[in-house]
């Protein structure tokens, strides 16, 4: 479905900048012939090669885990509207894609597709590219899609964010035209406030489990001085105890005194146990790590910092 109106003619045609559309649209309509984004595609080429895409997913695992429970409820309530679901990564990669038979033919022609990345460079002014790149929720009518290609969609795309930190875009599309923008709005709303509520559910459960496995099985390492870090497989920290903020405000201050050497025990934390000393400020501290597995797959890695008087670990 090709759609065409005179503002948008006026301007891929006739290079107008006077016409009536909302400042962002134009401003994103501009990015977009400066970038040199063809507003004839009508058909979405840019495609993550199969392999980088499975380790894109692999990486977004938790956001994925998150967001597909949500996916599917909000395709339970939608089916047969016209409706069409995306996920997208903080990079604006899409993840995820789901539809009912009507949206997903149309997407289908359109090349919407997992892998595709949906930044205003590869697919020109939509919702979801406005939002990647302003970090902000955005409505978009078919109208105000730069390429022929989607203009037969309204969407609105909603970022998701844990904690202050940015992790990927939900978003609602439906076959336009005159949808409700306001609805779209409240819908890619909802969708990206429940994923990030179930995020952080299911962080916490991994908190509570590390935490009980540390307590469990690791006791004989802990006294009140210990310090502990914990981080989820892709390296995100899930916690950290006071002992072992001190020791890490304790590095920072004195890092640039600290010999090559002494530096590499950071460098080493990410393959797998670790087993050395270190001397911060005159104060040594022995540090080990541990794999925490559940269901034979790694769940994170605890470090332990332990403040030292004398020598119990050779030091490497």
């Amino acid at each position: 479905m090709i759609m065409a109106d005179e503002n948008w003619t006026q301007f891929v045609l006739e290079g107008s900048t006077n016409i009536n559309v909302r400042k962002e649209i134009l401003d994103s309509w501009n990015r977009c012939k400066q970038l040199g984004v063809s507003y004839e595609k009508e058909e979405i080429f840019s495609h993550i090669k199969q392999g980088d895409f499975v380790s894109r997913r692999q990486k977004n695992f938790d956001l994925i885990n998150a967001a597909v429970p949500v996916m599917e409820e909000f395709c339970k309530r939608l089916n047969g509207g016209g409706y069409l679901l995306l996920l997208a990564d903080a990079d604006g990669y899409l993840l995820e894609v789901m539809a009912d038979h009507k949206s997903q033919k149309l997407a289908d022609r359109c090349g919407i597709c997992p892998g595709a990345r949906w930044t205003e460079e590869n697919v020109g002014s939509t919702g979801l590219s406005i939002a990647l790149r302003t970090r902000t929720a955005m409505a978009t009518s078919g109208n105000e899609h730069y390429c022929l290609a989607l203009r037969g969609w309204d969407c609105s795309a909603c970022p998701i964010f844990v904690d202050g930190v940015y992790i990927g875009t939900f978003d609602v599309c439906r076959i336009g035209p005159k949808n409700d923008l306001k609805e779209l709005y409240t819908l890619a709303g909802a969708g990206a406030r429940a994923v990030m509520e179930r995020y952080q559910f299911n962080k916490t459960k991994i908190k509570e489990q590390v935490l009980s496995s540390v307590l469990t099985d690791y006791v004989h390492k802990l006294n009140e001085k210990t310090g502990i870090i914990s981080f989820d497989k892709n390296g995100i920290e899930l916690f950290k105890n006071k002992p072992a903020q001190d020791f890490l405000m304790l590095f920072e201050k004195n890092k640039f005194d600290l010999k090559s050497k002494e530096k590499k025990i950071f460098s080493s934390f990410d393959n797998g146990s670790v087993l050395n000393e270190i001397e911060v400020d005159g104060k040594k501290f022995a540090i080990d790590s541990e794999v925490i597995l559940s269901k034979d797959k790694q769940l994170a890695t605890v470090i332990f910092i332990h403040p030292k008087t004398k020598l119990f670990y050779p030091i490497l």
